[in-house]
């Protein structure tokens, strides 16, 4: 079904995603992102619904990943009372084979990614049935320890100055 141009597909997601939908903003206005994925867990559209579009939500997600021009997903948020809930393990899953059956596109995590991320990268793929593609870069990220991201994204700008349950003071 398409709404003022934007494609809406149906899914069937895993129980434990009950109230969750999801918007993929199609080639951003951005140099280094092919795709943002932004995750919402409410009542405005049914549980299991896509949404892709070339514009982004100005809502602030519940969860967001940045897809790069190489397909590789180079930044991850969650909302903290999603946090170890398992949720991007499942969505993960999802949507590498939601990206892969549909827009005909390999999703993979990046070489130089942090520990939590290459854990959540290891339980996606081993839900999907599938072995690693990108083995970690040594040295980089994932012997490092982890970091806190900044309160305010840097990117996308229209999310700047927002936060989960409201705007920043």
């Amino acid at each position: 079904m398409n709404l003022n141009g934007a494609q809406i597909v149906q899914a069937d997601f895993p129980k434990e995603l009950n109230g969750f939908w999801v918007h993929v903003c199609v080639e951003p206005d951005h140099k280094d992102f092919t795709y943002i994925i932004s995750i919402y867990k409410n009542n405005q559209y049914p549980t299991g619904t896509l949404i892709l579009s070339k514009y982004l939500p100005y809502e602030y997600p519940d969860m967001y990943v940045c897809i790069s021009n190489n397909y590789h997903t180079v930044r991850m948020y969650t909302n903290p009372i999603h946090r170890r809930n398992g949720y991007w393990v499942l969505f993960g899953a999802f949507l590498k084979s939601f990206f892969a059956t549909h827009l005909n596109v390999e999703l993979e995590a990046p070489p130089d990614r942090s520990k939590l991320a290459d854990r959540i990268y290891a339980r996606a793929r081993k839900v999907a049935g599938q072995t690693f593609a990108t083995t970690p870069l040594r040295g980089g990220r994932i012997d490092q320890d982890e970091m806190e991201p900044p309160r305010d994204p840097a990117f996308p700008l229209i999310w700047f100055g927002q936060r989960i349950g409201g705007f920043n003071e």
